[in-house]
């Protein structure tokens, strides 16, 4: 297999400090359900409660079996902070796919149950963007971030393998853009791996790895 270099470096362009009143968000989980509406993300019937989520909202894109939650260029999706996917009910990894169009979010706590079957996000066209937080890859379950193409922004920092053994968080990447504007904590008291045979990956500060699988 191909092995790729990554070039880790700081680009500094300017500085702005800026200072805001928090703000009252999410007070209601809004959990996929699938089913009736398909797979598309902005249906409202795939939600419950019925509704597409936006900035303000929490949400929980878990199913059990087929149907999760599918983003395509005909969607801009959004959400304020998003658990998962994670498979509650097993020992199955839940699938999520986007294959176009954007997802924009404050906050994504990917997976967030230790006892979950973990989850999967492939990403093969259009923009993730992470707009206020970091992206927790492992937060408190395995997680797995599949690119192939795409471009994945996080406005702040990637914490990946967060929380303690057994939980893991890997990157699959080849092809698209990763851009980490923060620092890239690589396995901070789990196992984080990377798994890179194409794209590209460009880090805003710095990289602290602690337990790294690269092949």
């Amino acid at each position: 297999m191909n092995q790729k270099k990554i070039k880790f470096g700081i680009l500094i362009v300017g500085m702005v400090f800026s200072f805001a009143a928090p703000s009252v968000f999410g007070d209601i989980l809004t959990y996929w359900v699938g089913g009736s509406g398909g797979t598309l993300w902005n249906v409202p019937e795939n939600w419950n409660p019925a509704m597409i989520p936006t900035l303000e909202d929490n949400v929980v894109p878990n199913i059990f079996g087929p149907g999760a939650p599918l983003i395509d260029s005909t969607q801009d999706a959004a959400a304020h902070r998003m658990y998962g996917p994670q498979n509650n009910g097993g020992s199955a990894t839940n699938v999520m796919q986007m294959t176009g169009g954007t997802l924009t979010l404050r906050d994504w706590r990917f997976a967030d149950n230790a006892s979950a079957g973990g989850g999967e996000f492939i990403l093969s066209g259009g923009t993730v963007s992470i707009i206020r937080d970091p992206l927790h890859l492992g937060y408190r379950g395995n997680a797995i971030l599949t690119m192939t193409d795409g471009t994945f922004h996080i406005a702040n920092n990637l914490y990946q393998g967060e929380n303690s053994y057994p939980t893991k968080g890997v990157l699959n990447m080849s092809g698209g853009t990763v851009r980490i504007s923060g620092y890239w904590a690589l396995g901070m008291r789990a196992e984080g791996n990377l798994y890179m045979t194409g794209g590209t990956i460009t880090i805003g500060q710095f990289i602290s790895q602690c337990d790294l699988a690269y092949g």
